[in-house]
């Protein structure tokens, strides 16, 4: 199990090579997939990326890292099951993650609309 302190996720790793990748505030698991086909045997920190760095059992060495480009965007259209779109634009606002952008332009004008100044103001920054 990894934190990614930059992307508030947490990424668990399976001795069978699955990898789930959790938001951390609300631990809604917001992707999963086999990363490994063989057996894992051990697994690190990539402290570059901020992902992680995995040795099977076959010898194979794999790096898993978050797409810092489509993350949000991949919660926001991909996770029905959970509030996608109000964590992927907290993810975004939180993180200063790309993907909401759209989102918060139309938070933005529906205050400007309503009046609500304080509110906008709040959006904008």
């Amino acid at each position: 199990m990894q934190v990614c302190s930059k992307f508030g996720l947490i990424m668990v790793i399976t001795k069978m090579g699955h990898l789930h990748l959790f938001e951390i505030s609300s631990c809604s698991q917001i992707s999963k997939s086999r990363v490994s086909n063989d057996t894992v045997f051990v697994g690190t920190r990539n402290s570059k990326t901020d992902g992680a760095l995995i040795v099977n059992k076959a010898g194979g060495f794999i790096s898993v890292n978050v797409d810092e480009g489509s993350l949000v965007s991949h919660i926001m259209n991909n996770c029905p099951q959970i509030d996608g779109k109000s964590i992927g634009a907290q993810l975004a606002q939180k993180y200063g993650l790309p993907g909401a952008d759209g989102m918060f332009m139309e938070q933005f004008n529906r205050a400007v609309m309503s009046q609500d100044f304080a509110k906008a103001a709040q959006v904008a920054a």
